[in-house]
């Protein structure tokens, strides 16, 4: 597709609501779920991402650690385990 990602350590993106809830290994998954969710949704379908390296919060209630959004969203400063990717556009 020719789009890149900006990535935003420490940082989570609020303000939009998420698309897609996925448990993956690293932000470089969630960076390439996000690319394929917009390869088979359209183009910006999956805006910006928001990725939380401590993976026991997919199993107390938060649905994953990977968060797909339709909106490229707030910076707001997280913790040292939080990463947020914006699609360039």
């Amino acid at each position: 597709m020719g789009k890149g990602f900006r990535q935003l350590c420490q940082t989570d993106l609020t303000g939009v609501a998420d698309s897609e809830y996925l448990t993956l290994y690293s932000v470089s998954a969630c960076i390439e779920a996000c690319a394929a969710y917009n390869e088979a949704n359209g183009l910006y379908a999956c805006r910006s991402l928001t990725y939380n390296a401590n993976l026991t919060s997919s199993f107390s209630g938060e649905g994953g650690n990977c968060f797909l959004k339709a909106g490229a969203g707030t910076e707001s400063p997280a913790g040292d385990v939080v990463a947020s990717a914006q699609l360039e556009v």
